[in-house]
């Protein structure tokens, strides 16, 4: 027997599996940063699981920059994108000055500064244009200073594409809640939602 469903009922069925995925995204996102920290600790023998509490915002950030670099240089070992992600990481989220220094010494140590400073240039070209991108969109009540916070959206942009056909404001409130449940920092569910339903405004444009 063949089923027919409406443009409207498609559209909300795309709307429901684009809301598991987005927590799919972001729980992957946070299992990034507790694999490379477990990496890091194993490798140097510091602990750096103060940073999880940015997990899903350094992940979102990281991530990326570290899969262009693993295809981008080879001669890399997982353990030396692992060391180079972190201290990125530990210089945009942190002001932890005394972890930043040991982690530069095992750079500088295995040769590896050229590396660092390729990372470091690739991770703030994505800061930079990620904040560019936010306040293009004059989100109410945000300051561009703050927003690094919601860098846990970058790997989420496609999916949010995927919305910008038939979701509602409702949606978008729903969603922002969703998400939420997923960080472990607390953030303004207001910002939230008016950054992503400016955001899907933007693509459907």
């Amino acid at each position: 027997m063949k089923i027919v469903i409406t443009e409207h009922q498609y559209e909300k069925l795309l709307l429901e599996s684009s809301k598991s995925i987005i927590g799919d995204e972001i729980k992957r996102s946070k299992e990034f940063i507790k694999k490379i920290v477990r990496t890091v600790k194993e490798d140097i023998k510091i602990d750096f699981s103060f940073l999880f509490t940015w997990g899903a915002a350094i992940g979102g950030f990281s991530r990326p920059v570290f899969n262009y670099f693993e295809g981008k240089s080879p001669d890399l070992s997982h353990q030396d994108l692992a060391l180079l992600s972190i201290a990125c990481a530990v210089t945009y989220y942190t002001s932890n000055k005394e972890k930043l220094g040991k982690l530069l010494g095992v750079i500088k140590e295995r040769g590896l500064v050229k590396h660092f400073d390729d990372m470091l240039n690739k991770t703030n070209e994505l800061k930079n244009t990620f904040l560019s991108f936010v306040d293009s969109l004059n989100v109410t009540g945000h300051k561009i200073s703050g927003m690094l916070a919601y860098t846990f959206i970058i790997p989420l942009l496609s999916k949010l594409l995927d919305m910008s056909g038939g979701s509602t404001h409702e949606d978008i409130v729903v969603l922002s809640k969703i998400i939420i449940g997923y960080l472990s920092v607390k953030l303004s569910s207001t910002i939230l939602t008016d950054l992503i339903s400016k955001i899907i405004k933007r693509f459907r444009s």
